[in-house]
């Protein structure tokens, strides 16, 4: 196993395909150039590659920058041939837009057309808010949430937590992008956390 600590690290795109080469070299690793729109940059506490499992593994810290999108989480894990990329503790998706999604857990494939997310909270630029107990994105144009709930009112900065004046809530949303679609089964809206109108 290759043991890689404190680097800023390059990988080609889509296939996430790292050079270790590249690493190795101490004056690279301090490299504060920004990644180009074809190169994501990767920045960890610590790196390993298990030549067995052929696994990469980013550890402490864990940051990842591609095309305006950014990447936080405690640790990573990339099954390189088997294109399956593992995030775990506290991870943080920030899309180019600013939209901020937090998830317990999420596992990216197939060049990152399926992913599989567990606890989604999702802050939106406006500041309404998206939760589901899980989501899943299939087929590159595919997401379903299923228990989720939205509201624009923006929490109370005392009780974050609190149970907002108003929500939506459904038994399960599908967002077709390819049709341009969204679909809502089960449908129930919430007034002060009591419901208030239900469309199945």
């Amino acid at each position: 196993m290759r043991h890689f600590s404190h680097f800023r690290y390059l990988l080609l795109s889509c296939t996430l395909a790292f050079v270790f080469g590249y690493v190795t070299s101490p004056a690279l690793a301090q490299n504060n150039t920004p990644a180009s729109q074809d190169r994501a940059a990767i920045e960890a506490d610590s790196l390993s590659y298990d030549e067995a499992s052929d696994t990469v593994t980013a550890q402490g810290q864990v940051k990842i920058a591609y095309q305006g999108k950014k990447l936080r989480a405690g640790r990573i894990e990339w099954q390189q041939k088997k294109d399956i990329l593992k995030a775990f503790d506290n991870v943080v998706l920030v899309d180019a837009d600013g939209t901020t999604s937090y998830t317990d857990e999420a596992v990216i494939s197939d060049q990152m057309r399926e992913a599989v997310m567990q606890s989604l909270r999702v802050l939106m630029v406006d500041d309404s808010r998206l939760t589901g107990a899980n989501a899943k994105r299939t087929g590159g144009n595919l997401t379903i949430i299923n228990k989720a709930s939205y509201t624009a009112c923006k929490p109370c900065e005392d009780q974050p937590d609190k149970t907002p004046s108003w929500q939506i809530k459904t038994a399960r949303t599908l967002n077709d992008e390819t049709t341009q679609t969204i679909h809502h089964e089960d449908i129930r809206l919430e007034i002060m956390g009591l419901p208030v109108l239900y469309l199945p």
